[in-house]
């Protein structure tokens, strides 16, 4: 996908959020909704130290305008949200996902489901309310819909998809704008 500074995308209301299959373009995407000749951070959640996701991760950045600095900060997005919302106009997290399994795989056995879900909801919406105290700050999140076809059997994969559908639902009602983008499509659904 080709950015344009008179990208349409940027008319839109943030804080927002892209939804949409893996693999749909969601990361490309979210650079348009950014003016690409201000400075902007990204906050990557992605496991390093998976061989195919440094490769995407490595690629993402590439793309990207040599004013936005992209920071891997794995499972500690909430930290490093509440300090980057601080220093700049534009904050981008991709991906929300990620940054689920990471909570689950270091916290999905010290707690119950319900345990691990109010820890998670309440670190989103810490986030979100950091939001509203930098009105200044444009930001935008990206997800992967998981909760389509069959409910896996395994118990990991089941607690990964509720948790992510519980928090793409907290998250996309406190957006001003959701795009659903399959196949490269943007569809607006909120906003």
């Amino acid at each position: 996908m080709r950015n344009r500074n008179n990208s349409k995308w940027l008319d839109l209301n943030a804080p927002f959020l892209i939804i949409g299959p893996a693999h749909s373009g969601k990361s490309q995407f979210l650079s348009e909704f950014f003016q690409r000749d201000q400075p902007a951070i990204v906050l990557g959640t992605g496991d390093l130290e998976d061989p195919f996701t440094k490769m995407q991760v490595e690629e993402l950045k590439k793309n990207r305008p040599p004013l936005w600095e992209s920071l891997d900060v794995g499972g500690q997005l909430p930290e490093a949200f509440a300090a980057h919302i601080k220093q700049t106009s534009q904050l981008m997290v991709d991906s929300l996902n990620l940054y689920i399994a990471h909570q689950l795989i270091l916290s999905g056995e010290r707690y119950s489901d319900e345990q691990l879900w109010d820890h998670l909801k309440s670190e989103l919406k810490t986030m979100i309310s950091t939001i509203g105290l930098h009105p200044q700050t444009r930001v935008g999140f990206t997800a992967t819909e998981v909760g389509a076809g069959v409910s896996p059997k395994a118990k990991l994969a089941r607690q990964f998809r509720e948790l992510c559908g519980k928090a793409h639902i907290e998250v996309a009602k406190s957006c001003a704008s959701v795009i659903h983008l399959t196949a490269g499509i943007p569809l607006l659904i909120k906003g």
